[in-house]
């Protein structure tokens, strides 16, 4: 407790503002339409940081754990615990990028993308998928 006390730490896990899709959009926004849906504009939600984090769950928490265990131990600081958790997690949500379950492509999208995958085009969003480590205090 005591190479922990007073610090406030955590992990963030998304799509950052900065990387931009081939249509200009950035890849956050894209992130966002899909992860919550655009209904005034048909798209349906298609969660995947949400659901990637809640499928990974069991093993987000036992490796958090482990890394807990290691910090009392003075074998890992609280950067490289967070930083561990933070790749475990990106990693799980770029999965469900890949295997995740979501509603289909409309006709004319498939069309266009010449593909029925949703959330992939161009592997800019998955790409884009990422963790920060954000320690204060300690």
């Amino acid at each position: 407790m005591k190479r922990i006390s007073g610090m406030q730490a955590r992990v963030e896990v998304g799509v950052p503002a900065g990387p931009r899709e081939k249509g200009g959009a950035s890849s956050a926004l894209v992130a966002s339409v899909h992860e919550f849906g655009a209904p005034s504009r048909g798209i349906p939600q298609r969660s995947f940081l949400r659901a990637g984090i809640e499928k990974s769950l069991p093993q987000l928490i036992a490796l958090n754990g482990a890394n807990l265990a290691a910090i009392g131990r003075g074998q890992m600081d609280i950067q490289t615990a967070l930083g561990r958790l933070g790749q475990a997690a990106a990693g799980a949500v770029k999965r469900e990028i890949i295997e995740g379950t979501f509603t289909p492509l409309k006709p004319a999208t498939i069309r266009r993308k010449k593909s029925s995958r949703p959330l992939v085009d161009t592997g800019q969003m998955r790409q884009s998928v990422t963790y920060e480590v954000i320690v204060r205090g300690g």
